[in-house]
């Protein structure tokens, strides 16, 4: 970890390697191991990991958390659910339970399923920690997939004042303001979203959420 630290990503994963070959069920190491794959584009070897550490860690574990944070990266949003849910109800008063409350809606808003305990889980993260932009640009979304536009405004609009280069709640206003025929407004926070993070289109797309051509210039 300190060669990582160090900005010597393949010293540290000789030494992961190793570690891993004395102890195949390190979950320290087998997440830090996830981690540099994911980086380096190898999300099959990434999930062999995580999988690895999920049946080596207990179900109580801290490290559930961060479990959660590395396949929902992955996109295996399915098991970050699954991950943040035992984290959740093994720590009722851990002072991250906002961070996982957020987490775990958003995971569920980006599935487009379980909209409703999506949105507890936003609202209980907000009851929390109330001024927190990524909280309420979560929260956005879950209203949009909702179909509750004005709403998603709403939390948009008090997100991006706080934060003004959230690209998802660039996009999120700019689609809820089209539903809602502000067609000039809408295009605006499209592009300003698409300047933020080029390759958002894609992403987005990936999850089930098209942006208009017009906002990408086709």
């Amino acid at each position: 970890m300190a060669h990582w630290a160090n900005g010597q990503p393949l010293l540290a994963m000789t030494d992961l390697d190793q570690t891993l070959k004395l102890d195949p069920h390190d979950v320290a190491a087998l997440l830090a191991h996830a981690r540099f794959r994911l980086s380096e584009g190898d999300k099959a070897g990434a999930l062999e990991d995580l999988d690895t550490a999920d049946h080596a860690a207990a179900k109580q574990a801290d490290v559930r958390l961060e479990l959660g944070d590395l396949d929902e990266s992955a996109d295996r949003l399915t098991s970050a659910i699954d991950q943040y849910s035992l984290w959740i109800d093994f720590h009722a008063d851990d002072g991250q339970m906002a961070q996982a409350l957020n987490a775990r809606c958003w995971a569920r808003t980006l599935t487009g399923a379980d909209l409703d305990l999506a949105l507890k889980d936003c609202n209980r993260a907000l009851q929390l920690s109330p001024k927190t932009a990524q909280y309420l640009d979560s929260r956005g979304l879950t209203h949009l997939r909702r179909g509750e536009f004005d709403k998603a405004v709403t939390d948009y609009d008090t997100a991006l004042a706080m934060k003004p280069d959230l690209a998802w709640s660039h996009l999120g206003r700019g689609l809820a303001k089209l539903k809602l025929g502000q067609s000039a407004a809408g295009q605006a926070d499209l592009a300003q979203a698409l300047k933020l993070e080029p390759k958002l289109t894609d992403e987005a797309k990936g999850y089930g959420i098209v942006i208009p051509a017009a906002a990408n210039g086709g």
